[in-house]
């Protein structure tokens, strides 16, 4: 299955693409914060924050 439809079928409620997504994505999160805060706690940290903050808006 594409990304794309994986996407649609987390916006459409389905926890699994949604947990999918999230895993599928965590390691270029932290690379991402990780150039951005060059310290390996702080980008750990802001990954755990962001997927905390995406969970509780999606569960909301």
């Amino acid at each position: 299955m594409d990304e794309q439809a994986i996407v649609k079928r987390a916006i459409a409620g389905d926890e699994q693409a949604f947990l999918y997504l999230i895993q599928n994505h965590e390691q270029t999160l932290y690379r991402m914060a990780f150039a951005y805060l060059r310290n390996e706690h702080d980008a750990v940290e802001a990954v755990q924050e962001t997927t905390y903050r995406s969970l509780k808006k999606y569960i909301l």
